[in-house]
């Protein structure tokens, strides 16, 4: 699971200012919905517990907004989009929650062609969010264009439905 925007799960370090990340990797999701419902996730009470060069790092999130020049806020970024590029060329199931994709942000449009350009065959391209106008759906119906549009859904629905819906549908 990787989380580009809003990006509550990064910290920076003061001492070289490199950007680290609570792994969301280590939480099994499918048994947390399997039990409950709705999920808290305290992502941000980890911050405070990691460490970097000996000292422990800032309990405020790093931020990323979405602008064109992700490297601007932190040139140290510049692992996290290659990894984010990474992932999508061998990814076959994409599910993005709660990002609308405005305009301003280029930088996701070219990352998601970048990314997909890989051997592998996305089985599914899953949008989750709540935006009843249409507006948001319409975007992401442009980025995949037509190879990916039988495998595309928009489901409007609100962060919390989203585990469940998941569960239903990939089944637990």
């Amino acid at each position: 699971m990787l989380k580009l925007h809003g990006s509550i799960n990064w910290a920076e370090c003061a001492e070289c200012r490199q950007v680290l990340d609570f792994n969301f990797c280590d939480i099994d999701f499918r048994r947390i919905a399997s039990v409950h419902s709705s999920v808290h996730l305290p992502v941000t009470a980890q911050l405070p517990k990691m460490e970097h060069c000996g000292t422990k790092v800032s309990d405020v999130p790093f931020l990323v907004p979405p602008t064109w020049n992700k490297n601007a806020t932190n040139p140290s970024l510049l692992n996290v989009w290659k990894r984010a590029a990474q992932e999508l060329t061998t990814a076959e199931n994409i599910f993005v929650i709660g990002y609308s994709l405005p305009a301003t942000d280029l930088f996701f449009r070219y990352l998601f062609a970048l990314g997909t350009t890989g051997p592998t065959r996305i089985k599914r391209f899953w949008v989750f969010n709540r935006d009843p106008t249409g507006a948001t759906e319409s975007r992401f119906r442009e980025l995949v264009g037509p190879a990916l549009r039988a495998r595309f859904r928009y489901i409007p629905c609100l962060l919390s439905g989203v585990a469940s819906i998941l569960s239903t549908q990939l089944g637990s």
